[in-house]
């Protein structure tokens, strides 16, 4: 009598994958491609076997800002030490968050769908406030450290308010370059976008 062995299926490896296809669809295509039908063909999948994992956009949506939260936080945290900080380290630590790659251009058009969508829908405020907020305390932490500040909670403004203004002056700065260079990347390329970052990093210094 044969035996009939339920196959196992490893889920995680599965959604990799449909990561994977997703992050190629956006890359190639926009946020407004990445549907269930369209990553679903993108991954060679039936769209009712990825609807098992995302039912709707909506949801592969919010998969992709997690995967942004998630990504983020481990390659800022790559740059931070305990020396004296230089401008090139605030550079590279700022760099984080700019489109200077496919997986930072990904991030990127994640973002700005996701603070789109918020505008009509609620569910997406929480983590359109997460990511505005992740961004303020790269910033806060690439300026406290460059001006050789005492170390701070980066969830709280600076006991310098001129310095805190100087956070929110570069936050401003950084998203700007950003939307531009996804925006206009013919014009704001890499080299461009990191002489202008640089430009304002060295006046802080001087």
């Amino acid at each position: 009598m044969k035996v009939h062995v339920p196959k196992i299926v490893d889920h995680d490896a599965r959604r990799a994958e449909l990561a994977a296809a997703m992050r190629r669809v956006i890359l190639r295509d926009g946020v407004e491609a990445a549907s269930v039908r369209g990553v679903a063909a993108e991954a060679g999948w039936s769209a009712g076997a990825l609807r098992h994992y995302f039912p709707d956009q909506a949801a592969l949506l919010r998969f992709a800002v997690s995967l942004m939260l998630a990504e983020v936080p481990v390659r800022t945290a790559r740059h931070l030490h305990g020396g004296a900080w230089t401008v090139d380290d605030a550079q590279a630590l700022l760099e984080e968050v700019l489109p200077l790659d496919d997986v930072r251009r990904f991030e990127m058009r994640v973002w700005l769908a996701t603070t789109d969508r918020a505008r009509h829908d609620p569910g997406f405020d929480e983590v359109r406030e997460l990511a505005w907020a992740g961004i303020e305390r790269i910033c806060r932490v690439a300026l406290a450290r460059l001006l050789g500040l005492p170390p701070a909670d980066p969830s709280r403004p600076l006991a310098d308010p001129r310095a805190e203004l100087e956070v929110a002056r570069t936050q401003a700065l950084v998203d700007g370059l950003a939307l531009e260079a996804i925006h206009y990347p013919e014009r704001m390329t890499p080299d461009r976008l990191r002489r202008v970052l640089r430009a304002h990093l060295d006046a802080l210094v001087t």
